[in-house]
Formats: structure tokens, sequence, C-alpha cells
């Protein structure tokens, strides 16, 4: 099985995902950018009228521009963020990402509930060396060479 078709095989379902982090809008900058710190993320969600996502590079870009640190986070213009299904393929999630200049992408299930954010490096490895179960199932089942 060449990486492009292991890409296509492998589906977001299949690999492990990062848990959400939702704060509300009325938590301040200060607070979020120290969950980001602390937390080693890249992205938490923030609860508006509706989803939507604040990055690093936002809280960076709004105290640049002099923002208060202890302002409201749902102060910021923030968008919905990009997602994919967990039927989506991993060559897909990873296009999607690429093309958004992003380094991971939200997860929400069938009825649209967030399930979690997809990390650009789990993305990888899991092209690399298939998905977490691969490995599993070919020592269950004593596959030696086997193109799942």
């Amino acid at each position: 099985m060449t990486i492009r078709e292991s890409e296509r095989a492998i589906l977001v379902v299949d690999v492990e995902l990062e848990p959400l982090v939702v704060f509300d809008a009325e938590s301040t900058l200060r607070e979020v950018s120290r969950a980001l710190d602390a937390g080693g993320l890249g992205t938490v969600l923030i609860e508006n009228a509706s989803l939507v996502e604040c990055t690093e590079r936002d809280i960076a870009r709004a105290i640049g521009r002099g923002a208060d640190p202890d302002a409201p986070v749902g102060s910021l213009p923030l968008d919905p963020p990009p997602f994919v299904r967990t039927s989506t393929s991993i060559a897909d999630a990873l296009s999607l990402m690429s093309s958004n200049g992003r380094r991971g992408v939200l997860v929400v299930s069938r009825d649209g509930r967030a399930l979690g954010f997809l990390a650009a490096t789990v993305a990888f490895a899991a092209v690399r060396v298939g998905a977490p179960w691969l490995g599993a199932l070919k020592t269950v089942l004593h596959i030696e060479d086997a193109r799942l």
C-alpha cells in the first residue's frame, strides 16, 4: 500500500483526538492565554451565540494591537472553526489543514457535536505508520506482510 493509499484508507475516526477546551465569551484574554500556554494548546473554543475558535495567534494579535489582557475574549473578531467529520479521510483532513495554514482541525460528529481536535502531527503519524489499532490487529491475526 502506498502512502497515498494509506491516507485514503485511514479515517479521522481511527486516530486519537486532542480534547476540547471551551471557554465562555466573558473569559479574559489573560485567562485564555494562560490556558493555551499551560496546556500546550494552539486553539480553544469560545461559547458565544455559537462556537468560535480562538488561537494563540488571535491572542497575540489582539495584545499586539493594544487590547487589554483583561478584556473579554468574546470581544475579539473570532470565526467559527473549519471542521471535518469522523468519516473524513486523513488525506482530506490534512488537505484542509494545509490549504488553511492550520496545525489542527476541529472534528465533529454526524449531528454536529464537537468531539475534539485532530492535530496535524497525529494525522501525519497515522499516514506514516498507520492507524494505532493497525499494528495490534496484525499481531492478533498473525499477519506479517498484510496490505490492510
